[in-house]
């Protein structure tokens, strides 16, 4: 499966970041490019343990939803976020783009063997979890706006 850890993969990423553009359309959903990035940049960020978000997890969330999450089924189409649709214009794109390239150069230097933080949703997640769970997230923001 994809990861972020992993040099191909992660080359990859950062080559599909670098083709999104304030004008990419989204083919669903809700959020504005701009916006998809500050997303998938908060995903990452609360993986690293910059920001915290409220333990969610419950019996199912970590022992049923967690492995449909880590395997290798895409993410659906217009599922609802946990987190909210903060308002972001378009004029951050530029900036929000950047902050997403940092991260991801931050968690690749951390590697998989580095400290990881619990998912809200899943509980404790090892860094190939995360890796993985990181990529599949990318993934599936970048397929929204055709990339």
């Amino acid at each position: 499966m994809n990861s972020i850890f992993d040099k191909n993969d992660f080359l990859k990423i950062l080559q599909r970041v670098e083709t999104i553009q304030r004008d990419s359309i989204r083919q669903w959903g809700t959020m504005n490019v701009a916006q998809m990035m500050a997303h998938v940049t908060s995903g990452i960020e609360m993986a690293l343990g910059k920001i915290t978000i409220q333990d969610r997890s419950n019996f199912i969330t970590r022992w049923i939803i967690k492995p449909i999450a880590l395997s290798s089924i895409p993410i659906k189409r217009n599922i609802k976020s946990s987190q909210p649709n903060v308002e972001i214009s378009l004029e951050t794109f530029d900036s929000e783009k950047m902050r997403l390239l940092n991260v991801l150069q931050e968690m690749k230097a951390r590697g998989s063997i580095g400290k990881w933080y619990p998912h809200p949703a899943f509980g404790s997640l090892t860094g190939e979890e995360w890796g993985r769970l990181i990529f599949k997230h990318l993934d599936h923001h970048f397929r929204q706006f055709s990339n």
